[in-house]
């Protein structure tokens, strides 16, 4: 029993065209040489190895993981990103939530300075400024899991510091890992939050 051809079977087209508009962020040289790429995986297992259609597209996977291996590749080789406009929104949000939390730190060692309270200022400026920065230093197809993991335990961190300093009404250590001044969690922490959660709606499905 004979394969349907490349340019016959419509499991193909239907295929190839939503590949090819998942891969709309590739430059178009690059783009075209991963969908005739693609052309002739299919081809070779339909004519070589005897597949059927239904089964070397399952073994090539979704389109939407094809185009973002191929921009993770195109990435990691020409050292420029390929992802969205929006998905470098998302990234500018996660860059000024760090700005954020960096803030805190600076200023809570110069204020602390003066006081002689450097390291417990400091130990529960840590979590939020590690937690913002973590998404910063994630490339390619992890960025999304640990931005939500990251942004989960800051909100964890947060509500758990924000009910300990309202309960406890004091900077004492060895609480200072989850006490922080009200001013500092409404003013400053909750923008950080705000900006560390956005970009985890503004992935490219």
């Amino acid at each position: 029993m004979n394969s349907p051809t490349l340019s016959t079977a419509p499991q193909v087209n239907r295929y190839l065209t939503q590949l090819s508009k998942e891969l709309s962020s590739l430059p178009k040289r690059y783009r075209e040489d991963v969908l005739d790429g693609i052309r002739l995986h299919i081809n070779d297992a339909l004519e070589q190895d005897g597949l059927d259609i239904v089964t070397v597209l399952e073994h090539l996977g979704t389109p939407q993981a094809v185009a973002g291996q191929a921009v993770d590749d195109y990435d990691e080789e020409t050292g420029r990103s390929a992802r969205p406009a929006y998905s470098q929104l998302g990234r500018k949000l996660q860059v000024c939530s760090f700005a954020l939390a960096l803030l805190v730190v600076l200023l809570g060692a110069f204020v602390s300075l003066q006081q002689g309270l450097t390291v417990q200022v400091l130990l529960s400026s840590v979590p939020p400024l590690v937690l913002t920065l973590l998404p910063l230093l994630t490339r390619g197809k992890h960025w999304l899991l640990i931005s939500v993991v990251s942004a989960s335990t800051l909100t964890a961190f947060l509500v758990t510091a924000g009910a300990l300093t309202l309960a406890l009404g004091s900077f004492s250590f060895p609480l200072t890992l989850f006490l922080i001044p009200t001013t500092t969690l409404v003013l400053i922490y909750i923008p950080t939050l705000a900006l560390a959660v956005l970009p985890l709606f503004m992935r490219p499905r």
